[in-house]
């Protein structure tokens, strides 16, 4: 139960710092800091989960941008 907390925690943590940010290298300097700050709070391979939640979700709100213009 408490990996699908982090799960949402960090889908929604990308989220937000896509949506705040708008330059590409700001966003994926940010969540690599997280994604580095968590391997090291937590652990490496927890640290790359949610590098890989945020940058889905980096992904799907860039997609979803793209899809707002046409």
């Amino acid at each position: 139960m408490e990996m699908m907390v982090y799960l949402i925690v960090f889908f929604i943590i990308g989220f937000v710092v896509t949506k705040i940010l708008k330059e590409h290298k700001k966003i994926i300097i940010a969540i690599a800091g997280i994604s580095i700050f968590w391997a090291i709070y937590s652990s490496f391979m927890w640290g790359l989960v949610a590098l890989g939640e945020m940058a889905f979700a980096y992904f799907l709100a860039k997609f979803n941008e793209d899809d707002d213009k046409e």
